[in-house]
């Protein structure tokens, strides 16, 4: 698995392939499976939108599968504005993760395969039941 930071980010993610997919230096045959980080607080532009149209064009150009394998969302959270107009809570937890999941599932071809929730202990910290 090849891990990047902000899935969401289109030009970004698009680029990176571009310059090491290249003779000498990585092949697509060497990539099992893309992985990306998407946090709500690294920049607004972590949009449920701009992380589907990243994604839908990485399955698009490669064809492979994508899982996020870093992401979280707040129990509670202040000076931060987050990409999404959900509130941090149990709640906003559950809807973060509901919003990813529903992404992968819109990829093309039954690409999108899971998500890791990093930083697990803050679920002990209310009830919380992934979706």
């Amino acid at each position: 698995m090849i891990h990047l930071d902000n899935g969401w980010d289109n030009s970004m993610v698009q680029s990176w392939y571009k310059g090491t997919l290249t003779p000498g230096k990585l092949a697509l045959s060497d990539i099992d499976i893309m992985g990306f980080s998407m946090y709500p607080f690294y920049g607004t532009g972590a949009t449920f939108a701009n992380l589907t149209n990243s994604l839908t064009n990485l399955v698009k150009a490669y064809g492979k599968d994508v899982i996020v394998v870093e992401t979280d969302f707040p129990f509670a959270c202040s000076g931060v504005t987050l990409s999404e107009n959900i509130s941090p809570g149990a709640a906003g937890q559950s809807a973060w993760v509901a919003g990813i999941r529903d992404v992968l599932k819109s990829l093309p071809g039954g690409h999108g395969k899971g998500i890791a929730y990093w930083e697990p202990s803050e679920l002990t910290k209310t009830p919380f039941k992934l979706v």
